[in-house]
């Protein structure tokens, strides 16, 4: 607590000031409007002297240490409680918080008051939404949420699916067509908020696209349909080690996918998890 005590001129001084609620020649309460102000533009990074300044006191009278206090004081109970903990509950005290038990009374007071800053704290969140809401439909903002992917729920559930290693190893040009087979799905976006999916096997010498396969639904058939295409249509060569390099998708780690790809003499092989640079020309 400050030692300075204040001159008769003194307090004729600060009782003009609005933000003063209570004061003696030892101490002085302020109103809990100013503290919120205090808080404000302490968050906005002003010293605690600009802010007493900015609202009409005189630093000479309060004293570097007594405003230093307060401040600190202030900091703390905010911290704690929040606005809450800036208000003034205690009569003729200095604003500092209160040590002993508080009465049913008071207590049953903090409650409604708590209540009420969540009320209003809860009405203004709405408000934020409704006008977030206006402006996107006035622009026509679209936000997105991606599903998640039932293949890749039933492979954990299961735990069936298994990987292949990664044989390629991004050796991708190897001068020899027909040999290594690229294959991804890529999401397609078109209309309104329209969806569909499109599946493709790539030579890794000529980069040209073999086979493809377009779809609305994410299937398994959408991978496996491919593969018949690849082995049935008499155009597309390929040679006695040929094999499929795709990522760790849960179409290609599918124990039918894969049961499909060996019947039909083809070796397998992945990128590492998380790594799309093994797949990168596809």
């Amino acid at each position: 607590m400050s030692k300075k005590t204040f001159t008769n001129e003194e307090i004729e001084i600060l009782s003009k000031n609005k933000y003063v609620k209570r004061f003696s020649a030892k101490g002085i309460t302020y109103t809990d409007e100013f503290k919120r102000i205090f808080i404000s533009e302490d968050g906005k990074g002003k010293f605690p002297r600009s802010i007493f300044e900015e609202c009409g006191f005189d630093i000479n009278i309060l004293g570097k240490k007594r405003i230093e206090m307060a401040a600190y004081r202030w900091r703390t109970a905010y911290d704690k409680e929040g606005v809450l903990g800036l208000q003034d509950t205690r009569k003729e005290n200095s604003g500092r918080p209160r040590e002993k038990e508080l009465s049913i009374e008071e207590k049953y007071e903090r409650l409604k008051a708590q209540i009420s800053l969540l009320k209003a704290e809860n009405e203004l969140l709405k408000k934020l939404d409704m006008l977030e809401r206006r402006i996107m439909r006035k622009y026509g903002i679209i936000c997105p949420i991606r599903k998640a992917n039932p293949y890749r729920r039933i492979m954990k559930a299961t735990k069936e699916h298994t990987t292949m290693p990664n044989l390629l190893n991004r050796n991708f040009k190897q001068n020899i067509p027909g040999k290594v087979l690229l294959t991804d799905i890529t999401y397609l976006f078109y209309g309104n908020g329209k969806k569909a999916y499109l599946s493709t096997i790539k030579d890794g010498s000529t980069n040209e696209i073999l086979i493809y396969n377009r779809s609305d639904k994410l299937t398994l058939d959408i991978a496996t349909d491919m593969i018949y295409k690849l082995m049935n249509e008499g155009q597309v060569k390929l040679t006695t080690d040929a094999f499929i390099h795709s990522d760790q998708g849960a179409h290609y780690t599918s124990p039918k996918f894969q049961s499909l790809v060996k019947g039909c003499r083809l070796g397998q092989s992945m990128s590492r998890r998380g790594n799309c640079w093994d797949n990168a020309p596809q």
